[in-house]
Parts: C-alpha cells; sequence; structure tokens
C-alpha cells in the first residue's frame, strides 16, 4: 500500500473478494501490519505501517505488487 485505501477500493485494486478483504484487513489489523489512517464519512482509510513484502509471505498468492 503505497498510499491510504478504504476496503472498497482495496477490492478494486486487488480483485479479492469483498467478504475475503474484508477478513484480511480484520487480520492484518489485529498483527499489527495495517492501521486506520483516517476516516471521512463512512470511510476507513487503512495504510500499512510494515513492508509490503512481509504481507506477501503471510498470504501467499493473495497479494502481488
Amino acid at each position: 500500500l503505497t498510499k491510504p485505501y478504504t476496503a472498497a477500493q482495496l477490492v478494486k485494486e486487488t480483485g479479492i473478494a469483498k467478504g475475503n478483504t474484508s477478513r484480511y484487513i480484520k487480520k492484518l489489523k489485529k498483527l499489527g501490519l495495517i492501521e486506520i489512517d483516517s476516516i471521512q464519512g463512512s470511510n476507513k482509510y487503512y495504510k500499512a505501517v510494515c513492508d509490503m513484502r512481509k504481507l506477501m509471505e503471510l498470504m501467499p498468492g493473495q497479494i502481488e505488487l
């Protein structure tokens, strides 16, 4: 993640199903790998707080750079 994204934007960018994206966001937040950058209305913007390569190791085949 090079900039903050909403869950809907991540679905568009990654092609991962909406339900799976929500599940990954919850897991990544719990692991401390992403955090909420800002909230605008009902949209939460998430940003990575780690190296994207580490994310790829945790979810092989799910995220491409």
